[in-house]
C-alpha cells in the first residue's frame, strides 16, 4: 500500500454502505424505506413483505430467526423488519436486544424472501469471469 504512497489513490477502490447490512440487500432495504415512509406506514399497518433479490442473496439472506451479529447482518426479513419499525442504520441494528425483540421477530413472518429471475442472470452475467458460471450457481 505504501509503495504506490501519492500514486494509487485507494480512496477510489472503496465504498461506503448505508446500512449495517450486507451489501446485496441495501436497493430493498432503501426501497422499503421509500414506500414506508412515503405512505407513512407503521408495522402494525403491513400485512405482508416480498422482496426479490438474486439467487445467492436469498440463499444467504432467507434468515428468519437469526442467532447472533453475523445471521443478524445478512438476514433480509430481519433488516426489513429494522427497516419497518424505524429503527435508524446503526451497529446497534446486530445488537442481541434487536435481533431477539418479540416485535421484530413477530414482523419477519410477514416477509417473503422469493427469487428475481432477472436479477439472478445478472448476477451471474457480473461474476463469470470470476470462476462462476451458472451450472455452478
Amino acid at each position: 500500500m505504501l509503495g504506490d504512497l501519492g500514486k494509487k489513490w485507494y480512496v477510489m477502490d472503496s465504498s461506503l454502505k448505508l446500512y449495517p447490512a450486507c451489501r446485496w440487500m441495501h436497493a430493498p432495504l432503501d426501497i422499503f424505506a421509500s414506500v414506508i415512509k412515503e405512505n407513512e406506514l407503521k408495522p402494525k399497518d403491513i400485512e405482508k413483505v416480498i422482496v426479490r433479490v438474486h439467487r445467492r442473496a436469498m440463499e444467504v439472506g432467507d434468515i428468519y430467526e437469526p442467532k447472533d451479529w453475523l445471521t443478524a447482518q445478512v438476514s433480509i426479513p430481519y433488516n426489513i423488519a429494522l427497516v419497518a419499525f424505524g429503527i435508524p442504520p446503526s451497529p446497534e441494528w446486530q445488537a442481541p436486544e434487536q435481533y431477539t425483540d418479540r416485535e421484530i421477530l413477530r414482523f419477519h413472518k410477514k416477509v417473503k424472501v422469493e427469487e428475481d429471475p432477472d436479477s439472478s442472470h445478472f448476477f451471474i452475467l457480473i461474476l463469470g469471469g470470476k470462476g462462476i458460471n451458472e451450472t455452478q450457481y
